[in-house]
């Protein structure tokens, strides 16, 4: 009979951390979409009354993002500029916790 050995065990336990962990980053991109209709952000960022989103991951990071969806105030008092893109009228604040803000920039840093 062959026995199992620690390598085996420590292979699997790897093997399913990475799996646990790439299980949650999909959760938080899937609640973050949600969260994204849920708050409304389609009906001005897919209009065209607000700006195309599609391409935000190239311009700011995951925890920009993040710290401007929860609070956008903030970051228009420190960039001293509302709305931050010319031609858009400025973010209301969504009121979203601090984990859906975190998911909705996971969201958005995960579109194609």
């Amino acid at each position: 009979m062959n026995k199992i050995g620690p390598l085996s065990i420590s292979v699997l336990v790897v093997c399913a951390v990475i799996f646990a962990w790439v299980s949650y980053g999909e959760y938080n991109v899937e609640e973050g979409r949600k969260a994204y209709r849920k708050y409304g952000c389609a009906q001005c960022h897919e209009a065209g009354s607000a700006p195309d989103l599609s391409k935000v991951k190239t311009k700011y990071d995951k925890s920009y993002i993040a710290r401007f969806v929860e609070n956008p105030e903030a970051v228009y008092r420190e960039k001293g500029k509302s709305p931050l893109n010319e031609g858009f009228t400025p973010m209301p604040p969504l009121h979203v916790s601090h984990k859906e803000a975190k998911q909705i920039a996971d969201f958005l840093t995960n579109l194609e």
